[in-house]
């Protein structure tokens, strides 16, 4: 049914039977006057109602040309949209960056000590070796004599000594004998050539000449004996540096506040062991100390710190208009120095050209209507682009409404 079509009211009475026999069932369709008592054809009635489907029908039609032409004609237009595909210009810098001015606290040096004693391992071997010493030589005659060098001569033990070179001895007075002195050394290997002094006295060699030794020593029997190594001591330090080190690096993370981070440990160690390496001993005492430093700083201050200092360094390089669109940095030395934390950080960074909101609601404003030509032709002049993509619609210019001009940006990584 149409809108303008009116509403029809039907009015129905029922009679009785015995009241229907006298008086014929009365059906009024009349819409407008219901009192009325003369009965109409029900036909005319559907005659009525079709005659007023006629106008709602012509406005319908109408009303569908209407939007009809507004869909195919005016609403692409007004719909109608671009998409502008910017990539910024980059720059990509490494930059070395030393910081000093980061938020921090120095720790009080902490010292821990600790020995251990450990079984030598070592095995020395102690080849035989002959014993040393000298010989001095009286002349009792008034002329000089010469001594040759291997003159045999005998302890009083029974050993026998050598002399290592020639000796000339000087000529001696009735008053008082001449006299000189030689090395020698024992003909055998091994501790018994090890004499005391005197031990080689008495005539010798030929008249006139007296002789009498020195103590000797040197002499020494082939054995094998026990002795330090430095790997025993290396032992020692691996077994208790460890553990010295955690207790020092527990008793710093103790003091680290929860918007601080804990430096590395920068760590002196003394080891000091009661015997050297290759001395003969049935074990060795190693005495470990260490000493650490360590401070705490902001992590906040730094990733501050860091960012400035790249900007500062970085932005001369790509010029104004470019901001940071990544940072990555990496610390590479954190050096406690005069009561304060010096950082040395590798950083690299990404920067692009950014262009302002002002500047791109001006760019779609200079835009709008133009067509694709005079638009591509804006764009080559836009600053700080690398390269720019546009889609337009079916009509191929840039809609009028500056709204439906959008913008991307689109980043390398």
């Amino acid at each position: 049914m149409s809108e303008a079509e009116p509403i029809e009211t039907i009015h129905l009475y029922i009679v009785r039977e015995d009241e229907a026999q006298q008086e014929q069932p009365m059906v009024d369709s009349t819409v407008q006057d219901t009192a009325k008592s003369d009965t109409q054809p029900l036909i005319q009635h559907s005659h009525s109602r079709y005659s007023l489907l006629v106008p709602g029908l012509i406005v319908a039609a109408n009303l569908s040309i209407i939007l009809a032409v507004f869909f195919v004609h005016i609403y692409p237009i007004l719909t109608v949209t671009a998409t502008i595909t910017i990539v910024p210009k980059s720059y990509r810098l490494t930059e070395h960056l030393t910081l000093s001015t980061v938020q921090s606290r120095i720790f009080s040096p902490l010292t821990l000590t600790q020995s251990k004693t450990v079984p030598a391992t070592g095995k020395g071997h102690q080849p035989a070796t002959q014993a040393h010493g000298v010989v001095t030589f009286y002349n009792s005659l008034p002329q000089e004599q010469t001594i040759l060098a291997g003159t045999l001569l005998t302890a009083s033990n029974g050993e026998l000594f050598l002399t290592d070179s020639d000796v000339t001895i000087p000529a001696g007075t009735y008053a008082v004998n001449g006299q000189a002195t030689v090395s020698a050394t024992a003909q055998n290997y091994g501790s018994e050539g090890n004499i005391v002094a005197g031990a080689i006295h008495g005539l010798c060699c030929r008249a006139g000449i007296l002789v009498l030794s020195s103590a000797f020593s040197g002499g020494a029997d082939e054995r094998t004996y026990t002795m330090v190594t430095q790997r025993d001591i290396n032992n020692v330090v691996s077994s208790v540096l460890p553990l010295l080190t955690q207790q020092i690096q527990t008793s710093f993370q103790k003091q680290v506040q929860p918007d601080e981070t804990l430096t590395p440990n920068q760590c002196s160690q003394k080891v000091s062991p009661d015997r050297n390496v290759g001395d003969e001993a049935t074990n060795v005492t190693v005495m470990v100390n260490v000493s650490c430093h360590a401070a705490a700083y902001n992590q906040h201050s730094l990733q501050m710190q860091i960012t400035i200092a790249f900007l500062h360094s970085a932005l001369p390089h790509a010029g104004t208009g470019y901001i940071l669109h990544s940072l990555h940095p990496t610390i590479t030395n954190v050096h406690l120095k005069a009561g304060s934390l010096q950082f040395s950080v590798l950083c690299q960074g990404h920067l692009i050209y950014h262009l302002s909101s002002q500047e791109l609601q001006q760019l779609r404003g200079v835009l709008a209507g133009k067509t694709r030509q005079q638009g591509i032709a804006i764009l080559s002049h836009v600053n700080g682009v690398d390269h720019i993509t546009v889609q337009l619609g079916k009509n191929g210019t840039f809609p009028t409404d500056s709204t439906h001009i959008h913008i991307i940006f689109l980043i390398v990584s």
